[in-house]
């Protein structure tokens, strides 16, 4: 790259699970190639560039039996490495490795859960499954467990986006929230009541996921506050609106 650029957002990723079909190395190759092609152009020939990373709450590891805070720890057994640790640790390497470029404009933008009108209804989400169901009429199955959410909504994230490009001179890493979170529970009885979505509860149904199972999944490290972030939307809100969209002809 050889033009300047203001901002540089950095959203790639691999894919969903069904996508990426067990080959979890591209956590660590493609990740790493478009991160170290962006640092380097920062370097080399527009260090006044802001790069703009979005990264995960995952960074925070696999274990989230409540909200992660400020003092949240990533723990991980050094010698029993699991399939589940690879995108926690490609995601703290990420940010360790912008913190280490402190004189560059690097900011990492932690995103818990995001669903907006253009996802994918195969990607395999709880949420995406229950869009499907409805359009496909059919019953959709899940588990007893009362996951917790927090969906952020595509004005909240254009919102920091806006935030960060103005201060400009920034290193550092936010976690990006709504309002309030989000139970299974109220998304169920929600588009079960406006949707007509059928259902069955099965205590049998394991969830698998590659990058660890996440029952409450939400931070309350809101040093976000800090730099005017303020949500308009709360998860669901999110859900309410954006879904509105994909079922459209099911109104």
């Amino acid at each position: 790259m050889s033009k300047k650029h203001d901002v540089i957002i950095n959203c790639i990723g691999v894919g969903t699970q069904r996508k990426i079909r067990g080959d979890y190395t591209k956590y660590f190759i493609v990740g790493e190639k478009f991160d170290n092609m962006i640092i380097e152009y920062l370097q080399n020939y527009s260090p006044e560039t802001l790069y703009i990373n979005i990264s995960s709450g995952a960074v925070y590891g696999r274990s989230f039996t409540g909200p992660v805070s400020e003092w949240s720890e990533n723990a991980l057994t050094v010698n029993h490495i699991m399939q589940e640790d690879y995108y926690s640790i490609c995601k703290l390497n990420s940010e360790a490795k912008h913190r280490a470029f402190s004189h560059l404009k690097i900011v990492d933008l932690r995103l818990f859960s995001y669903f907006s009108r253009f996802a994918d209804i195969s990607d395999g989400y709880f949420i995406t499954d229950i869009i499907d169901s409805i359009k496909s009429n059919k019953k959709l199955k899940t588990n007893t467990t009362n996951i917790i959410r927090d969906y952020v909504h595509p004005v909240d994230l254009c919102s920091i986006v806006h935030i960060c490009i103005q201060i400009n001179n920034i290193n550092d890493a936010y976690d990006v929230m709504s309002t309030k979170p989000v139970n299974k529970t109220e998304i169920l009885d929600y588009f079960s009541k406006n949707y007509g979505l059928k259902y069955s509860i099965d205590s049998s149904i394991v969830e698998q996921t590659p990058t660890g199972v996440k029952d409450i999944y939400y931070s309350k490290y809101f040093k976000i506050a800090k730099i005017g972030y303020i949500p308009s939307y709360s998860s669901l809100d999110t859900v309410i609106q954006e879904a509105s969209y994909l079922l459209e002809d099911k109104k």
